[in-house]
Order: C-alpha cells, then structure tokens, then sequence
C-alpha cells in the first residue's frame, strides 16, 4: 500500500513539474514577445520624434526667412560696369552688401572686374528695393576663379544695412539674386544660371556663407573675404 502511494506521488510530482516547465517556457516567451514589441515602439517613437524635430527645424528655418525677406533683398544689387579698353559694352552681374568689423561694404565676383583678357571699370550698383546708383571704390578682388578666390570688395558710406557673415555654420541652403536680371529672386542652393555670378549664399539662418562664381555648387566662401577685409583694414 505504501509503495502506491509513493508511485501516485511521484506520479504527480512528474505532472506538476512538467505543468511547471510549461508554464514558464510560455511565460518567458510572452515576456520576450512583449519585450520585442516594448523596443519596436520605442525605436517607432523615437523615429517619430526625430521626424517632428526635422520638420519644427523646417518650419523655423522657413520663418526666419519669411520674416526678413525683404530686408534679405535689400542687401541684393543690380551691377553694371564697361570694358576699360572701349568705355563701352557694358556687363551686368549680381552684387550684395554685407557688414563686418562696423563697416558695410559691396562684394560680387571677381571675374567681373577681370575675365580673361577683359578689364571692366566704371562700376554701378542699385539695390533691389532702391533707384538711387552707388558709385563705390572697388577696395581688391582676386579673379582666381579655378581655385574659389573669386570676389570683389568694393566701399561707399552711403550703405547702411548689409549681411552678416556666418564663419561657423557654412552649409549653403538659398541664394539670392537681383530682380533686374530676371533669373532668381530666391532659390534653394543649386546650380546657378549665367548672370547669377556675385549673388549671396545663406545659410539656413539667412546668414552669410559664400557668393556665387560658377554654374556648379563651388563658390567663393565668405571667410576667404572676411579675412582679406581684415588684412586690408591692418594695412591702414
């Protein structure tokens, strides 16, 4: 009799830890599967947060430049100058203002000063949002177009607003142009059209980067012109 009963109870000791085992095999299975679904909606959150950030920082880029359009214009000018050898066939090209170090000045291109065997002379300016002509000192330019130092610098007192350089964040996002040329208002940095060479870079700050001197994505980067504005203010 006591032999039975020790078979009975072993019997259900076997059955108990097999239910056991069962139950914790699916237990830890479930907790798995819930663990893979907890991580699943985490990375979906957070993937759904990086996509608000990326389009908040769209909106706030799109406001700045929204807001200051006009003045961004502003600062943009129609260029007309004539070949120094005949005093005639006159070139346009783009220009912009820009400030640094408490002085405002003109900066366009340099090959539109000298391109090739050609030297321009007789330089006008006319802002976007003004009829009155400048007729400012050209200061330097350099025309080494292969190598990006392609700018001009030229002074007149009579400029009082003017973009502000950005040395830090360089990554070009719009380019402005004149509205005499009928090329560009306002575009996203790309490849430029004939007639947009001088025209400014900006950031997505609306702070100056660069200035426009080829038809492809190379340009002349603005810290090239701040420090050559520097140099030239030493030398006084």
């Amino acid at each position: 009799m006591g032999n039975k009963i020790n078979l009975v109870l072993l019997f259900v000791a076997i059955f108990l830890l097999i239910s056991i085992f069962i139950l914790s095999f699916f237990y830890f299975t479930g907790l798995k599967s819930s663990g893979d679904e907890l991580e699943s909606l985490e990375k979906t959150l957070e993937q759904t947060t990086d996509d608000s950030k990326i389009k908040d920082q769209v909106i706030y880029e799109h406001e700045i430049l929204i807001k200051n359009l006009n003045k961004l214009m502003s600062t943009v000018y129609f260029g007309l100058a004539v070949r120094a050898d005949e005093g005639k066939s006159e070139k346009s090209f783009t220009a912009f203002s820009m400030y640094h170090n408490d002085r405002f000045y003109i900066i366009t291109a340099g090959h539109c000063i000298e391109y090739r065997e050609f030297v321009y002379t007789d330089f006008g300016f006319k802002s976007n949002t003004d009829n009155i002509w400048l007729y400012p000192d050209l200061l330097y330019y350099e025309n080494d177009y292969c190598n990006n130092r392609d700018f001009a610098i030229f002074y007149h007192p009579e400029i009082k607003t003017g973009l502000i350089a950005d040395t830090i964040n360089n990554e070009p996002r719009y380019v402005l142009g004149n509205i005499h040329n009928k090329i560009n208002f306002l575009k996203e940095f790309d490849t430029a059209e004939s007639g947009e060479s001088g025209s400014p870079i900006l950031n997505s700050s609306c702070k100056l980067v660069g200035v426009v001197i080829k038809n492809n994505n190379e340009y002349t980067p603005i810290n090239i012109i701040t420090e050559k504005i520097d140099d030239l203010s030493n030398m006084q």
